[in-house]
């Protein structure tokens, strides 16, 4: 079946999902298709160039009506003839190719279809697709763009002997012969989590290999270069690294929250501040930690409170100050550590990562509101959207001019300089949280998706003051 369209063949279909005039579809393709240039191509027309589309590129409905009326090609009677013998020629060297060289193109036809069934079904772009499925396979994007190059020009019938490899590519690619006991030892030694070296692996086989008489034995490079082809990244890194450096490779998931309002969900969580306070009661100076609540529909950070420590008091007071303050709301995702967890805040909640579930249990401060609480994965920090609050505060509370000299470092060998030169009073360093919360709640400029440029305290408001939909 024809698989390439003009402006004029398409509008002539009456497609489903397309606009109806010549205008109006090429002005479609201009917004929508010519981006994918693996899939437009521009041929010779009677007085000038003119455009054609891959079939891919149409919405669902439009393809089924493109094959339901089974359209032909328009070429006259010698650029037909040209055209069939040009795929003569190219099925006719295909013939000659090994099992070996046919079961390459086999591959690359596959991975074709793949890209092409990710635009079509799931909806991504041309370039996201190839980019997902080059994870998937092993193959360079660069790679896959190649050979979408090589097949642009062609119907989709012949795509298979279109993607044969070149000769001296074919040569390139054949592997020097290895015994198979030997390939199999040196996968063993180098696939584990020690995470050996590639060349200590090699002359640990060659050893063995000598006093089994295992032969033959190929080069150090030639068997490096065999187990990249033949081990994709994904079960290399998931047998050095483990699961939790191989999850990095899936593409990261984008969450949206348009379809929230202030106050709906919120999520909590606590953050140690990186500078030393002087409290009074407590000989020694001390790190205080901050409790946040933040509302999810805007950034906005609606509750706070310093506390020497992490515990379910601390965490009640704060939400206490929300609710006091700007209501209860429907969700709320909470932290996985004990404070959180405790009976005292989400007791009676079915679903909690510590501590049994019984039935005598008394409800807890959230059960009682009827707020419905989720938690966050342990040790993932990802899956908190508060984190990123933490991060810009962490900059400008702790490395700001204020705290100069009673700033701890992030981590135990990133001590500044002037460590302990001096430790700030609990009530001044109370006051310069509180400034730093409210300017970064009031700074303008935010990209977030709801925010659109305006500060977290307009966006937060401008929801909280809309009238009801319901």
């Amino acid at each position: 079946m024809k698989e390439w369209f003009s402006i004029i063949e398409l509008a002539s279909a009456n497609l489903p999902g397309l606009p109806r005039t010549e205008k109006s579809i090429d002005n479609y393709a201009r917004a929508k298709w010519r981006g994918f240039t693996a899939l437009t191509r521009q041929v010779s027309g009677k007085t000038k160039s003119i455009w054609e589309y891959h079939i891919s590129l149409l919405p669902e409905p439009a393809r089924l009506r493109l094959k339901m009326l089974h359209l032909q090609p328009t070429e006259n009677g010698h650029e037909e003839k040209a055209r069939r013998e040009l795929e003569q020629q190219i099925w006719a060297r295909f013939n000659t190719l090994s099992d070996t060289q046919k079961s390459i193109c086999e591959d690359r036809l596959k991975v074709l279809t793949s890209v092409f069934a990710m635009t079509s079904t799931i909806g991504l772009t041309l370039d996201a697709s190839i980019s997902m499925v080059s994870k998937q396979t092993g193959f360079s994007v660069r790679t896959i763009y190649n050979w979408l190059e090589k097949t642009r020009h062609y119907d989709r019938d012949i795509w298979l002997a279109v993607l044969a490899p070149e000769v001296e590519q074919m040569a390139t690619s054949e592997r020097a012969e290895c015994h198979s006991a030997a390939w199999e030892y040196l996968k063993s030694d180098f696939l584990r989590p020690e995470k050996p070296a590639f060349s200590a692996c090699y002359r640990r086989m060659v050893k063995v290999a000598k006093s089994r008489k295992w032969a033959p034995i190929p080069s150090e490079r030639a068997l490096r270069r065999r187990l990249d082809a033949e081990v994709t990244k994904a079960v290399q890194l998931l047998a050095r690294e483990g699961k939790e450096k191989a999850k990095a490779l899936f593409p990261a998931q984008r969450r949206t929250r348009s379809h929230l309002h202030a106050m709906q969900a919120v999520n909590m969580d606590g953050h140690k501040l990186d500078v030393f306070v002087t409290v009074p009661g407590i000989e020694k100076p001390v790190r205080m930690m901050l409790l946040g609540i933040q509302d999810l529909y805007s950034g906005k950070l609606v509750a706070w409170r310093l506390t020497e420590t992490e515990c379910k008091e601390a965490v009640r007071l704060v939400i206490g100050d929300m609710v006091e303050q700007w209501g209860i709301p429907e969700v709320m995702t909470l932290d996985n550590g004990r404070a959180f967890a405790s009976k005292w805040i989400t007791g009676g909640s079915q679903t909690r990562y510590r501590f049994k579930v019984r039935d005598e249990d008394p409800e807890g401060l959230l059960t009682t509101l009827g707020v419905h609480t989720s938690w966050t994965q342990p040790y993932s920090g990802q899956s908190k959207p508060i984190e990123r609050t933490w991060r810009d505060l962490a900059e400008n509370i702790a490395k700001h001019p204020f705290c100069a000299g009673a700033y701890t470092g992030n981590k135990p060998d990133a001590k500044p300089e002037n460590y302990m030169e001096r430790a700030i009073p609990l009530e001044e360093f109370r006051a310069h949280v509180a400034a730093q919360i409210a300017e970064h709640n009031a700074q303008t400029g935010r990209r977030a998706e709801n925010c659109k440029g305006r500060s977290f305290d307009e966006t937060f408001e401008e929801s909280l003051n809309a009238p009801s939909t319901c």
